[in-house]
């Protein structure tokens, strides 16, 4: 079997450049030890790509104090969607070098699946080539956009979002670089993060779609090899499961927060549509990506879900009457073992699903009229 690749990962090639910037992070798919100077070069630039990222939350703390504290709500809404996408960035790189076994066993299903001739389904490949490509280049560019705004007097906030507290010539010097090395890490690395994740997660339900189709074609005459092949199915796609869960609980579970702070501050930014305000340009964009990860994270979760048991539901349609009765005993078993609703969970606890997903928006929209009850009282 040939070594796993990013592409089969994530579902799609990305430029050269983006590449060698996940190698130099250190995300690389193999388990074969790097060389010592690869290491050292990998830490230094790791560190550095880091650290921007942390100055970068930590002057935008100190922007949303300081504006709160003005009670101007624009720019604390400017400056919390920096810190957000700050830590959503730091935790989804922990969770690539933490997964990262996961990650390669996945990838080496994929190409097992591919060796056997076995199609990955028309839901991968819809969400794959067509949505996942075009939407997180446009992610990469909704970034590029961010960082380059500030700096056109037309379309930059009223004030910067990351303000450095030292003289504006250390400031004019500093701030372009930081924000640059920074941004540069958070494009990199939650473009290969979240599409691998959703393309496994896609993976999966392809995978559960296929063999319930394999059950309900199960006939007397090839009854036992196809029952056989059928349990040997399901036990590798529950392996698999585990390793789609295991990528994903620290991705959902954060993304339950993340949506659950920025969709307030998406709704801010619509109702400034009409009213010129420039920080549209940033919460506007940022609160439409992370409503629209959030929403495919729940769909396939949902899906997932409800093909695990549609597995279940597919074995009554085996004509188990006319099996033997080692047959029989054989369906029973891989009755038994799909009877088990399996979900993706966040944090072990919130379930990829319609339930949380609507949650999560009553609790946005609570928090945003709560936010807008206390401001207009005060004003």
């Amino acid at each position: 079997m040939e070594r796993v690749s990013l592409a089969d990962v994530t579902g799609m090639k990305f430029l050269p450049y983006h590449d060698k910037m996940l190698f130099l992070i250190g995300i690389t798919l193999t388990r074969a030890k790097e060389k010592l100077y690869v290491v050292f070069l990998q830490v230094i630039y790791t560190t550095i790509s880091l650290g921007c990222v942390v100055m970068v939350f930590i002057f935008s703390l100190r922007a949303v104090i300081h504006h709160a504290i003005r009670g101007n709500v624009n720019l604390v809404a400017l400056g919390l969607v920096r810190m957000v996408i700050c830590l959503s960035t730091i935790e989804k790189y922990v969770v690539a070098m933490k997964c990262k076994e996961n990650i390669i066993r996945v990838g080496e299903f994929m190409q097992r699946n591919r060796l056997l001739g076995r199609k990955e389904g028309s839901t991968v490949e819809t969400i794959i080539k067509h949505c996942t490509i075009n939407f997180y280049y446009g992610v990469a560019f909704i970034y590029f956009a961010w960082m380059v705004f500030p700096y056109i007097p037309k379309y930059g906030p009223e004030a910067p979002p990351v303000e450095f507290p030292f003289s504006d010539r250390i400031n004019n010097m500093i701030d372009f670089p930081i924000n640059f090395i920074a941004n540069n890490f958070i494009v990199v690395n939650t473009t290969f993060v979240c599409s691998c994740a959703y393309k496994s997660m896609a993976f999966l339900l392809a995978q559960l779609q296929d063999l319930k189709r394999e059950i309900k074609s199960i006939r007397r005459e090839d009854s036992g090899r196809a029952i056989k092949a059928a349990i040997e199915r399901h036990n590798e796609i529950i392996k698999l499961y585990l390793d789609v869960n295991n990528i994903m609980s620290g991705i959902f579970l954060f993304q339950i927060i993340v949506s659950t702070i920025l969709n307030p501050v998406f709704i801010f930014a619509l109702q400034f549509l009409g009213h010129g305000s420039r920080n549209v340009t940033h919460n506007l964009p940022m609160g439409f990506v992370v409503t629209i990860e959030f929403t495919i994270m729940c769909k396939l979760g949902e899906d997932i879900s409800q093909e695990f048991l549609d597995i279940h539901r597919a074995i009554y349609s085996i004509p188990w009457h006319v099996f033997n009765q080692k047959e029989k005993r054989a369906i029973m078993m891989i009755q038994e073992m799909a009877k088990k609703k399996l979900r993706i969970l966040g944090g072990g606890v919130y379930g990829a699903d319609l339930h949380t997903y609507l949650q999560v928006f009553h609790n946005a929209f609570s928090f945003f009229v709560l936010i807008k009850t206390v401001l207009s009282k005060n004003n």
